[in-house]
C-alpha cells in the first residue's frame, strides 16, 4: 500500500513523492488497489485532456483513494480545484476501472460533464462538490449493475441536470447528507434503474430548473427511499415518479415539499399503491400537494402548512426551522445536519 502526491504545478515525470509529485493522469495510471493519493491543494488543476481512471481498479476491501489535502500535503480534509475550461467538449473525470473512492475534490467548468462514470463497479463521492458543467454535474454512463454512493456532496449550477444516467443503466445510487441545487434542468433524475435501491436520506435539493427529484420518464423497476429530505423551490414537481412503464417501490417518509412550480408529489399514474407516504409536510407547491385525491396527501401523518425556514431569500437559503415550526410539532426536520 503506497501514498502518492499530486500538485497543480507538476508537468510529468515525478515519482509521486511529496516533493517531486505526479500529474493527476500519472497519479490515475498508477496508484493500485490499496492505494491513497493526496492530491495537494497548491492551486487549481487545469488540464488540458479528460483525467482518465481506466488502468488500475480496486475491490470493494481494498479500494484506490483519490483525496484533496492541504498545499503542504497535510492530510487534513481541504479540498483540491479541478477545472476543465480547457478541455474541449469532454467530461473531467472519465471513470472507467471500478473501485475508486474520491474524496474532498471540486470538478468545476466542464465542457461536458464535470463526471462521466463509466464502470459497473461500487465508487464512492465524499465531501465533493461538481459544480458548472455544460451538461450534467456528474453524469452515469454505464449499462451493469452497479452502486454509486455519495456522500455529504454538492451538485450545483449545471448546464442540464444535476445527475443524470442513461436510459439503459441499471445501477443504484445513495445519497446521503447531499445538497443538489440551482441546476438548469431536474436535481436527481434515475432512469431505467432494475431492481436497485436508490436511498435519497437527509438531502437538500431546492431551486433546480426542472423536477428536483424524477424517473425522467424511462421504464424502470424501482426501489426507492425519499427520507429526511428538504424539496423546495423546483420548477417543475418536486417528486415526480410512474412517467414510465415502470414496476415500483416508493417510500416517502419526513420531508418537506415546498415551493415547487408543479405538484409536491406527481404519480402520473394516479396510483398510490406503490408509494407508502408518511409524516411529511407539503406548503405551497403551484399545482398542489399531490396529484389525486383533490390534493389531499394519502398516507399517515402528513400535514400541509408553511415550515417556517428560517430563509427562502435566494441565494441565502437556510433551511433551519423557526422554534415555532408545525414541523418539528409533526415530528419533520427536513434533512437538516
Amino acid at each position: 500500500m503506497a501514498t502518492y502526491y499530486t500538485s497543480s504545478s507538476a508537468t510529468g515525470g515525478g515519482d509521486g513523492s511529496i516533493n517531486d509529485e505526479f500529474t493527476l493522469q500519472e497519479a490515475a495510471d498508477t496508484a493500485v488497489a490499496g492505494d491513497v493519493v493526496l492530491i495537494k491543494a497548491d492551486g487549481t488543476y487545469s488540464p488540458t485532456a479528460t483525467i482518465d481512471f481506466d488502468t488500475n481498479a480496486g475491490s470493494g476491501n481494498s479500494q484506490i483513494e483519490f483525496k484533496g489535502c492541504a498545499s503542504d500535503g497535510t492530510d487534513d480534509d481541504t479540498r483540491a480545484t479541478i477545472d476543465g475550461a480547457s478541455i474541449s467538449s469532454a467530461p473531467i473525470f472519465k471513470t472507467i476501472t471500478g473501485g475508486l473512492q474520491f474524496k474532498n475534490l471540486v470538478l468545476q467548468n466542464g465542457t461536458s460533464h464535470n463526471v462521466d462514470h463509466s464502470n459497473g463497479s461500487p465508487e464512492i463521492w465524499e465531501n465533493c462538490r461538481f459544480t458548472g458543467a455544460t451538461y450534467e454535474g456528474f453524469y452515469d454512463s454505464h449499462s451493469i449493475d452497479h452502486t454509486l454512493k455519495f456522500i455529504e456532496c454538492e451538485v450545483d449550477n449545471n448546464g442540464r441536470k444535476g445527475y443524470g444516467n442513461n436510459a439503459t443503466d441499471r445501477g443504484g445510487t445513495w445519497w446521503i447528507r447531499c445538497s443538489i441545487h440551482d441546476n438548469v434542468s431536474h436535481g436527481i433524475a434515475e432512469a431505467d434503474r432494475s431492481g436497485n435501491r436508490i436511498l435519497i436520506i437527509d438531502c437538500l435539493i431546492y431551486d433546480n430548473g426542472g423536477d428536483g427529484i424524477c424517473d425522467d420518464g424511462y421504464r424502470a423497476t424501482l426501489n426507492v427511499m425519499i427520507k429526511g429530505c428538504t424539496i423546495f423551490g423546483n420548477g417543475g414537481d418536486g417528486i415526480d415518479y410512474g412517467a414510465g412503464s415502470a414496476a415500483y417501490s416508493i417510500n416517502i417518509e419526513s420531508c418537506i415539499i415546498r415551493s415547487n412550480g408543479g405538484y409536491g408529489i406527481n404519480t402520473n399514474t394516479g396510483n398510490t399503491n406503490f408509494a407508502l407516504l408518511k409524516n411529511c409536510c407539503f406548503s405551497n407547491n403551484t399545482s398542489g400537494a399531490v396529484d389525486i385525491n383533490s390534493g389531499t396527501p394519502w398516507g399517515s401523518d402528513n400535514i400541509t402548512s408553511d415550515p417556517k425556514f428560517v430563509s427562502e431569500t435566494d441565494g441565502s437559503e437556510d433551511f433551519s426551522l423557526q422554534s415555532d415550526s408545525p414541523c418539528l410539532a409533526a415530528g419533520t426536520d427536513g434533512g437538516i445536519w
